[in-house]
């Protein structure tokens, strides 16, 4: 970033704090990327067929699984609101 002369000041954004019991979602969530269905008047959902493959290479005990596709549907509800909010462009 400062090699092309940036600094962070230069960008205007939310400072997050994520809590370490809920790390493991946040990260996972934040790199499915292209995983979104998308629909006529925008964004449905994940594309959950997509996201099972990549859960369980993590190689989770079942309790840990079922509490990671817990907390990503509690992310994606809300990015869901986020995303298609009015005047957003969908």
């Amino acid at each position: 970033m400062r090699a092309h002369g940036l600094e962070p000041e230069d960008f205007e954004c939310e400072t997050v704090e994520v809590w370490p019991n809920n790390w493991r979602a946040f990260d996972f969530f934040r790199r499915l990327g292209s995983r979104w269905m998308p629909g006529p008047a925008g964004v449905i959902g994940l594309r959950w067929e997509a996201i099972y493959p990549l859960m369980d290479r993590l190689a989770l005990a079942p309790d840990e699984w079922d509490a990671l596709r817990s907390d990503l549907e509690v992310m994606e509800a809300a990015a869901l609101k986020e995303i298609n909010k009015p005047g957003r462009g969908s």
